[in-house]
């Protein structure tokens, strides 16, 4: 799947690059970044927690409705549920995401945005969300290795 995304990535910007249309790379990076983050997978036992550089699940969330928002350069962070569905076998996976989730488009796992919690904290993984303002604590996992 990281090939995939590396691949749409790089293409991406080249046709960017033909069209005179100018974006961001780190804003391009984050946005398939956050598409690959989202995708359903099997054997996943631990949320993940995502940082970002700009605003982009608000920015596509306003679109969603027909808002405009200005899409931003400012710090973003993310919690990816991926421990409330959890499939732990391929078939179990396919029959429930490519089968019946292809029926109601539910391919994503569900996100939510974590404000006010500085970066020093340490992380464990047991904690859970009650909402927006609580501390999180989890895994962190920021891939930023494939920046062109």
């Amino acid at each position: 799947m990281e090939d995939f995304y590396f691949e749409a990535e790089a293409l991406l910007n080249l046709v960017l690059k033909e069209k005179f249309i100018e974006v961001p790379k780190l804003l391009l990076h984050e946005a398939i970044q956050l598409n690959q983050s989202l995708i359903k997978h099997p054997f996943q036992k631990e949320d993940l927690e995502i940082n970002f550089s700009y605003n982009i699940w608000e920015f596509y969330q306003n679109q969603l409705i027909g808002v405009d928002i200005p899409i931003e350069e400012k710090p973003s962070r993310y919690l990816i549920d991926r421990t409330t569905d959890t499939w732990s076998s391929w078939d179990q996976w396919c029959q429930e995401v490519i089968w019946y989730g292809n029926k109601k488009g539910a391919y994503l796992y569900n996100l939510r945005p974590v404000e006010n919690i500085p970066y020093y904290l340490p992380r464990n993984a047991n904690t859970k969300i009650e909402d927006k303002k609580e501390i999180i604590y989890g895994n962190r996992k920021i891939n930023r290795s494939w920046i062109g």
